[in-house]
């Protein structure tokens, strides 16, 4: 992926050259070329100005004929449409894109499942789940470009827990959102605005349904279009951000579109209150993480109509700079509404997933196990429904509980199958782990109880054991003396045997 973001203008010129002899590249005579196609022939490159223009304007070219001029040569290039070379460069590139597409597609779910089942990077991974929620994006709708989203991932990854006000700058630019909501870069002026972008992005993205009217989606449709020279109409109605209805907003400079998003994310709808960006932000991350404040009958409402301690949470998260931990602080900080209805919340069913696959150490399956079982319990990676995303409070289908069940049971004899990455089929196995006390408490050192001189149990890998509840009748039964079981058992059949069983039925 780093290759294929790395490509360089001379990549591009290089990739273009063409043998006129052979009609083959000059580096590979297996791929198939135009020598018309050159594009340092029809084109005048400046790679520090990053700009190309066409070196012959002329609408005709040699024989007074249009398909000899460099505009229609260019465009038949591009097109693919070339049949000189019998469809062969066509067919190349074809399978070169899906070659491509699928090495992105390899990379991205490798790291996503490494992102989400380390325990160390566990809270950037469920705060980067919830941004590709917020920003949901199906790939389906940008043409299955894995390029895309994977440069989407990153951004969401290494932002997700940073600040919010650089997280929404780059997400306003994003290729993939974008694409996905019909937001082309270029969009004819005379035509009528696309709206989708600016809609969802007032409404989903910054300041929620209370936050703007129609009069702001048009202006910022209209902003995105570009069309200094011929403005479109103004909305006779005042917007709730941009009060002015002869306001003229443009996003043609860096500059311009920084100043769009940073006054979306800094307004009020009353001064005395936080920003609407951040009470919704907050709200958000109140239904993620926690369960949505309860309102009484004494409390008064934002303007954006949240609760008070939404509202608490806006004030925090924006007098420290939009930075999302801040907000994240004061949300698990928050007795009343996370640690006293801890267990009242309902859990994504891609958790299930991601909980055992951590716990059970299943590193050695491929992404495509991890992938598999995603859509097995009906949210596959990168695959939301629509642009809404996925939804808390009907997620849930029998068919999804089913195959949580069946996931649950396919991996629940994964603790015995596998010690630290050896293999239970291994025809030496039995002998390496139970043949001699010092294998033993060696290769099971990570399962070691803390605190005890010789006792090991799976459990150790699974929570904390001051947290385990005791079945009546079967107290301690998840531990194992080491000591104890080579005194007692002298067979390392039998040992493997005291293990498994002590290892499941806790």
């Amino acid at each position: 992926v780093v290759q294929v973001s790395a490509v360089t203008i001379e990549k591009i010129l290089d990739d273009w050259r063409c043998d006129a002899a052979t009609n083959t590249h000059p580096s590979d005579p297996t791929l198939p070329c135009n020598p018309q196609c050159i594009l340092e022939n029809l084109l005048t490159i400046d790679p520090t100005a990053q700009t190309a223009y066409l070196t012959d304007q002329n609408h005709k070219g040699p024989g007074n004929s249009k398909f000899t001029s460099h505009w229609w040569l260019l465009r038949t290039c591009i097109n693919e449409r070339d049949n000189m070379s019998g469809g062969g460069r066509r067919k190349w590139e074809g399978l070169r894109k899906q070659q491509v597409n699928k090495a992105i597609h390899d990379d991205l779910l490798t790291q996503m499942r490494d992102d989400f089942t380390t325990p160390e990077t566990a809270l950037r991974a469920r705060v980067t789940w919830f941004f590709l929620n917020w920003y949901a994006t199906p790939v389906s709708n940008v043409d299955n470009d894995w390029l895309l989203m994977h440069s989407q991932y990153h951004t969401l990854w290494e932002e997700g827990v940073g600040n919010y006000r650089s997280l929404a700058r780059k997400m306003f630019e994003d290729r993939a959102l974008r694409a996905s909501l019909n937001q082309d870069d270029y969009i004819p002026c005379g035509t009528a605005p696309v709206e989708n972008f600016a809609r969802e992005y007032f409404e989903r993205f910054t300041v929620g349904l209370e936050g703007h009217n129609e009069a702001d989606v048009k202006l910022l449709s209209r902003a995105l279009m570009n069309c200094v020279d011929d403005p479109i109409t103004a909305s006779a109605t005042p917007g709730v951000i941009f009060t002015d209805p002869n306001e003229l907003v443009w996003t043609r400079t860096s500059a311009e579109k920084l100043s769009l998003v940073d006054r979306v994310l800094d307004f009020r709808m009353n001064p005395s209150e936080p920003p609407a960006a951040a009470q919704f932000l907050c709200n958000k991350l109140y239904k993620e993480f926690a369960l949505p404040p309860e309102v009484s009958p004494e409390d008064t409402l934002s303007g954006l109509k949240m609760a008070p301690d939404v509202v608490a949470c806006a004030e925090q998260l924006y007098n420290n700079g939009y930075q999302i931990k801040a907000a994240l602080e004061h949300i698990l900080k928050d007795y009343a509404n996370f640690k006293a209805r801890l267990g009242q919340k309902t859990r994504w069913p891609m958790e299930v997933v991601i909980g055992t696959w951590t716990d059970l150490d299943l590193s050695d399956l491929g992404f495509w196990s991890f992938e598999n079982w995603l859509s097995e319990v009906g949210q596959p990676a990168f695959k939301p429904p629509d642009v809404s995303g996925f939804d808390l409070d009907n997620v849930w289908t029998l068919d999804r509980v089913s195959n949580a069940h069946k996931y649950l049971d396919t991996f629940k004899k994964r603790p015995y199958r596998w010690f630290n990455g050896q293999y239970t089929g291994d025809a030496n196995w039995k002998q390496n782990l139970f043949g001699t006390i010092e294998n033993f408490r060696s290769s099971m050192a990570t399962y070691k109880v803390p605190g005890s001189e010789d006792d090991y149990s799976f459990v150790t890998r699974m929570c904390d054991l001051s947290l385990f509840v005791e079945e009546e009748g079967l107290a301690d039964k998840e531990v194992i003396n080491a000591a104890q079981l080579f005194a007692e058992v002298t067979n390392k059949n039998q040992r493997w045997v005291k293990w498994r069983d002590n290892s499941i039925n806790p």
